[in-house]
């Protein structure tokens, strides 16, 4: 094997059947030699192969399309004009003369196939891909450009918001990452799975991300990977109707808590009810895929969900995680209920005591801020609040 035939060209082995060839490999034809020369399948009749080694100036190619027989591409040789420069996109035919380059390679190259309307090749610099958004006018932007740094990864770094839907494409629009409908939105320090197409949906953000870094890598899949941290709302809202009540952060990541008291149900006995971020029009929501016809008392939300819950209680603690979408309610008990069971809570003069109960307790203001947890004597200033003790929620008043 010779010394060019050894030069890497990072791309997947998607299966696509087209391939670059030319000196750099011998002119190799067969798909077991070219492995590393195939182009990736973007399944909208776009490939694209990235090119890790410089490249000589003086190399010459062709594209090996094997898919049915061999066609071997290029441009005419006749027209000088059609020497391919950077950002060049030309047609290319069969049984023509091989494809020369009139730029001098001095990093790592994407080469474009498409055939959708005929056969053409494009040729860039590797570090092609932007995230494109509502921020950038749905244009490229070159505060939003990916640096390339090889064998399939790019990274953009630096502090940004990432609070709008988005894409990753090209400069023009002729290779594209979108949402992955099986993985949902994408969330903060996780590995997110693209799907590949112009023809797929925006990227959706579970929760605003205060962002340092962005990895893009595009190898058997298109990964994307958002080093950051979440930005989570002060609050959300339990809405039933024109019931509106506030649940405030709580001690876990994402977790939101707050007690809700109805004067009267619907005549069903059921009231219906969903979460938002907030009470206006157009605010994030979460709520089941189609509305429920029997009550719940904890279950899984999805966001951007339409459905409501159903719930025959008047009188209940909300819990509900704004990562995971996973709510329960628990119905306010009475202290005897809770001495029911050989435990005591007693409000005294600028305390909370729980008698009889050696872990699971927490108390909460009533707006549902956690403020202490696993403690049985907690000093807390004159007023109401509601101590949880196993599946027992309480309402004590302190002096």
């Amino acid at each position: 094997m010779s010394v060019l035939f050894a030069l890497v060209a990072f791309v997947a082995n998607a299966g696509s059947g087209i391939y670059l060839t030319g000196s750099m490999t011998n002119w190799a034809s067969t798909a077991e030699e070219l492995a590393q020369w195939e182009f990736q399948n973007m399944n909208d009749g776009h490939y694209y192969l990235i090119v890790d080694e410089v490249l000589p100036a003086d190399v010459e190619f062709k594209v090996l399309d094997k898919r049915n027989g061999d066609r071997w591409l290029s441009i005419n040789p006749s027209n000088d004009s059609q020497i391919f420069g950077l950002g060049d996109r030309i047609q290319i035919y069969e049984n023509n003369g091989n494809n020369k380059l009139k730029f001098i390679p001095d990093g790592p190259l994407m080469f474009i196939f498409s055939n959708v309307n005929g056969d053409f090749l494009k040729i860039e610099t590797a570090d092609y891909f932007y995230l494109i958004s509502g921020a950038t006018v749905w244009a490229p932007d070159e505060n939003w450009r990916f640096a390339y740094e090889g064998e399939g990864v790019y990274r953009l770094v630096g502090e940004r918001v990432l609070n709008q839907e988005f894409k990753i494409g090209g400069k023009e629009w002729d290779l594209s990452f979108g949402a992955n409908d099986e993985k949902g939105a994408i969330v903060a320090n996780d590995d997110y799975m693209m799907w590949k197409g112009g023809s797929m949906k925006n990227i959706q953000l579970l929760r605003p991300i205060n962002a340092t870094e962005i990895q893009l890598t595009v190898r058997d899949d298109a990964y994307l990977h958002i080093t950051g941290e979440t930005v989570y709302p002060e609050s959300v809202y339990f809405i039933a109707g024109d019931n509106t009540i506030e649940l405030l952060k709580s001690g876990e990541e994402g977790d939101y808590i707050g007690e809700v008291e109805f004067n009267t149900l619907a005549e069903n006995g059921l009231t219906a009810w969903h979460i938002a971020e907030g009470v206006e029009e157009g605010a994030y929501t979460w709520g089941l895929e189609a509305d429920a016809t029997e009550e719940s008392t904890e279950g899984t939300f999805v966001f951007g969900g339409t459905g409501a819950a159903m719930t025959s209680y008047t009188s209940f603690t909300v819990k509900f995680n704004i990562l995971s979408g996973a709510y329960s309610l628990t119905k306010t008990s009475s202290v005897a209920d809770v001495e029911a069971v050989d435990v005591k809570v007693i409000g005294g003069a600028g305390e909370i005591r729980v008698e009889g109960a050696a872990e699971g307790v927490k108390v909460f203001a009533l707006s549902g801020a956690l403020l202490s947890e696993g403690e049985t004597i907690v000093k807390v200033p004159a007023g109401i609040y509601l101590v949880s003790v196993g599946s027992k929620v309480v309402k004590v008043a302190v002096k």
